[in-house]
């Protein structure tokens, strides 16, 4: 009985997860299409230290 448990709870958690990690992948697919067209001649990446806050730390010094 506690194996038909385990199944059954494995089972209820990957229907849970799965469409939230399908959802995730879309989202981040849709903000590299916005950001793309935002700005078609540049690419995410094309600079992948865009959105680096210690960016500016490391110009100064």
């Amino acid at each position: 009985m506690d194996i038909l448990t385990t199944i059954i709870s494995l089972v209820i958690t990957a229907a849970i997860a799965i469409p939230l990690v399908i959802a995730a992948v879309f989202a981040t697919q849709l903000l590299r299409i916005a950001r793309t067209r935002r700005n078609p001649r540049r690419t995410v990446e094309d600079d992948p230290h865009e959105d680096d806050p210690h960016e500016d730390l490391d110009e100064k010094g």
